[in-house]
């Protein structure tokens, strides 16, 4: 479904026309908080292929369009494959504060952190010609009513329906129908979290939070 016919769809339920703009932030909002719940089909990016620009470097900037990292990135270095180990920031500071040194010693790098929109690899790597896989999840443009599809209408567009009005009804204060309609938007995630988990085993379900 397209914008204009999505936000008509949820006017069937919802009825006010004066509230053109709150609609479509609340459908940008529920399509902003699925993408960063799941890793769902639609806003996966296969694997992006990453190097360091010369040996020394460490760091490397995330693509453009990069909103969540799915797994991890894995390191490949001819027919070497090694999985990197995703450490938080105050962890990598304290086990690679060499790679701020004049002379950092250079080596297979174990593990990453991403931090500023950057890709942090420690030890620094002995080679600029090590590739790195980055699997994540894509940015989505905003929703109005010129837009093409709008996303997951075309998996589920009553579970879209029913989180958009929860987070409406949510604004206004009529709690009630807002806790009714996040129960139902979220049996029909549910349902579709459900058939994407058995499509892309092992990726672990992640429970979806009223907004």
């Amino acid at each position: 479904m397209d914008g204009a016919a999505f936000y008509d769809y949820v006017l069937e339920t919802f009825k006010r026309t004066d509230k053109e703009t709150e609609v479509y932030n609340s459908i940008n909002d529920v399509i902003d908080t699925l993408i960063q719940s799941y890793p769902f089909e639609d806003y996966k990016f296969a694997s992006k292929q990453l190097q360091i620009a010369a040996i020394g470097d460490y760091t490397i900037s995330l693509p453009t369009d990069f909103l969540s990292i799915n797994g991890d990135i894995t390191m490949k270095d001819n027919d070497l494959t090694k999985p990197l180990n995703n450490i938080s920031r105050e962890v990598f500071q304290e086990k690679h504060t060499d790679i701020y040194s004049t002379d950092p010693k250079t080596s297979y790098p174990n593990d990453f952190n991403i931090y500023g929109n950057l890709i942090y690899l420690g030890p620094v790597p002995d080679s600029a010609s090590y590739v790195y896989f980055l699997d994540y999840s894509i940015k989505k443009t905003t929703v109005t009513s010129v837009t093409g599809t709008v996303p997951f209408t075309n998996l589920n567009r009553k579970m879209m329906k029913h989180l958009v009005l929860a987070s409406l009804y949510n604004d206004l204060e009529e709690f009630d129908l807002a806790d009714k309609h996040a129960a139902l938007g979220a049996a029909q995630y549910q349902i579709l979290t459900d058939r994407e988990q058995k499509n892309v085993h092992p990726f672990v379900q992640q429970q979806y939070r009223d907004m």
